[in-house]
């Protein structure tokens, strides 16, 4: 797509977001803030900073990347849904921003009612990763470690996330069963399974591409529909015989 259907949609998207249509001729006249409500590093941020540099570049304004991070990605949303909704004040965030309210109770904010969806991004599939050194190989070695161990596994994850939901189907598939260990950020749960603290996660499978690469993680297989290029030697949860453990994530901007 061109650069100025990329400026005229989003100015669009914004304006009518904001309720001031009129405003779209002059928007952007100051910066314009993003809140990513994670942690630096995670798969949001990364998706967010490498999406605010285009706008940045299309919109001719200071795009600034916000990390307002806890509780799940709430915090940060928060911070958005009480923002004047003048478009100069956004929400970058995961499909968790929809799956929240039905594993939290109490959110400060309605994911529905108080923000309007400007675009999505993307849509990734989720891997279930171990730790290079563990001494499993495939997917069904794994499943037969697990239930060995004659008791629930740990697996590392934030709530309400495609990670978190990942899990719960693949329990509900293979039978494992399986104790949530939440974490504030995806990159802390990363380094636990990596340092074997935890047995495994889901995870974005861009976010862990370099990992895996290294030999630091191991992909055992993803929720993807195909095999992804980067990793042919990983099936797809359905080539297992699970086609549903289809979770993904995606990506999205909001505004208040």
């Amino acid at each position: 797509m061109s650069g100025n259907w990329i400026r005229n949609g989003w100015i669009l998207a914004v304006a009518l977001a904001a309720g001031t249509w009129a405003s779209a001729q002059t928007y952007p006249a100051k910066p314009v803030k993003v809140v990513v409500p994670f942690t630096p590093a995670g798969n949001v941020d990364v998706v967010a900073r490498l999406v605010n540099q285009k706008l940045e570049a299309e919109l001719g304004q200071s795009v600034v990347t916000e990390n307002l991070a806890g509780a799940s990605g709430s915090i940060g949303a928060t911070a958005v849904a009480r923002a004047p909704a003048d478009g100069y004040t956004l929400l970058a965030n995961s499909s968790i921003h929809l799956i929240l309210p039905g594993v939290m109770a109490n959110l400060p904010y309605n994911a529905l009612n108080d923000f309007v969806p400007l675009s999505q991004i993307t849509e990734v599939p989720m891997a279930l990763v171990v730790s290079g050194d563990m001494p499993v190989k495939t997917h069904a070695e794994f499943v037969a470690w697990a239930k060995a161990q004659k008791q629930a596994i740990d697996y590392a994850t934030f709530m309400g996330s495609a990670g978190h939901m990942a899990a719960e189907l693949w329990k509900e598939q293979t039978g494992v069963p399986v104790f949530l260990i939440p974490y504030k950020a995806g990159t802390s749960a990363t380094t636990d399974v990596i340092a074997g603290r935890v047995p495994f996660q889901f995870e974005a499978l861009f976010a862990a591409s370099g990992l895996i690469k290294s030999g630091k993680l191991r992909a055992l297989a993803h929720t993807g529909s195909k095999r992804v290029a980067a990793f042919p030697d990983v099936p797809t949860f359905a080539e297992l015989g699970m086609p549903s453990v289809s979770a993904s994530t995606w990506h999205g901007y909001w505004a208040p």
